[in-house]
């Protein structure tokens, strides 16, 4: 799913005169805070993204690494990387990021000191990757974490621990064979579940003990 932000302000760019220091090639309506470089064929980062940047889109390039390239960036809200070439969670992205698009890279392990820093994250989505293992204290410290997606991935068992903040999960189009009530017991504000077109074969009575706040749950297609 495209963030929401960028589909608002699509329609503007043509509208709007790119105010310098917006890089050639990209859109920045709104003095420059928000800046848009996608589908570009860019191998790497524009070298003269406005630092005062807080939401940056370069989806559809073919981004491999930007590993640290986002430091200098240190009121960066929003970032949308998706459909690029990524192997891994880039390093050193900064802690003032609320919400982190990596859908349709090339991410196979979320390693567990891959998201230690951002602990402002209020959405992350991973979905569409190839993501076989998320090691076990990957989510641990994303504390304000509500939207997590990881639809479409290679994952055979529920990530642990789970941070209870969470709202909204989408584990869909996975092979999870088995669910471990403990695995959901501290999603405590959980309000919407999908685990459908998955493997599952039977579901434990006590599994959804506990999840009082949800509203939705998709178990379709197992």
């Amino acid at each position: 799913s495209e963030p929401m932000w960028t589909l608002r302000v699509l329609w503007l760019c043509p509208l709007v005169s790119l105010v310098s220091p917006c890089p050639p090639g990209c859109c920045c309506p709104g003095a420059s805070s928000l800046v848009l470089c996608e589908s570009l064929g860019l191998r790497s980062l524009p070298r003269s993204l406005p630092l005062t940047t807080s939401a940056l889109s370069v989806a559809r390039n073919q981004l491999c690494d930007v590993d640290h390239q986002f430091l200098a960036f240190s009121g960066l809200l929003e970032l949308s990387l998706g459909h690029n070439l990524l192997s891994r969670v880039p390093r050193g992205l900064p802690s003032s990021l609320e919400s982190l698009q990596l859908q349709e890279n090339r991410i196979a392990y979320i390693t567990s000191g891959a998201l230690r820093k951002l602990g402002n994250l209020t959405r992350l989505d991973l979905e569409d990757n190839h993501i076989r293992v998320v090691q076990p204290g990957a989510l641990q410290g994303l504390n304000k974490l509500q939207v997590l997606s990881l639809r479409g991935n290679k994952l055979t068992g529920l990530p642990r621990s789970l941070p209870p903040s969470l709202t909204h999960l989408d584990l869909s189009e996975n092979c999870i064979s088995a669910l471990e009530p403990p695995s959901l017991s501290s999603l405590v504000n959980l309000q919407s579940l999908k685990i459908n077109s998955n493997c599952l074969r039977w579901v434990p009575e006590s599994t959804f003990d506990g999840l009082a706040a949800l509203r939705s749950l998709d178990l379709t297609k197992n």
